[in-house]
């Protein structure tokens, strides 16, 4: 499963189902997380953050951050 949330402490973070293996892909320069989608083809998560007006995506692993809109 995977999550985002808001302020004081954001990060977008991925877990098993039964909640072991918890790890934060992004955990710096997001403030607000309002969705989360998965490319499930090409292993991407992409995110909108509400308060900086941004679309960004990473891969599963937290690796390659880039900047859509």
């Amino acid at each position: 499963m995977y999550w985002g949330g808001r302020r004081p402490s954001v990060k977008i973070e991925q877990a098993n189902l039964d909640g072991s293996d918890r790890k934060a892909l992004v955990n710096y320069g997001v403030m607000w997380v309002n969705s989360l989608a998965m490319d499930y083809q090409n292993r991407l998560l992409y995110w909108c953050d509400g308060y900086l007006h941004k679309i960004e995506r990473v891969d599963l692993q937290g690796n390659n951050r880039q900047v859509i809109l």
